[in-house]
């Protein structure tokens, strides 16, 4: 069964949601809240996987994942 893209970037928007409340200011604060989804998450993956340890680097795993699934990559 493949998952449809609506479903990926649902997941996608959830993911960042959950990681904007767990790391906070500590690495996303300076991100524009307009950005589209696929543009946030590329800003967070930096974000978090620079400033969030080892935890953050887990999370940032998962979000190029999401980002892969739907044919892009974190990078800009």
């Amino acid at each position: 069964m493949q998952t449809s893209v609506l479903e990926i970037e649902r997941h996608l928007a959830e993911l960042l949601d959950r990681t904007a409340e767990e790391f906070g200011a500590t690495a996303l604060w300076n991100i524009p809240s307009d950005l589209p989804t696929r543009e946030r998450a590329k800003v967070f993956y930096a974000g978090i996987a620079k400033h969030g340890g080892r935890k953050g680097m887990r999370r940032a795993v998962e979000i190029r994942r999401a980002l892969e699934a739907l044919g892009e990559t974190p990078w800009h």
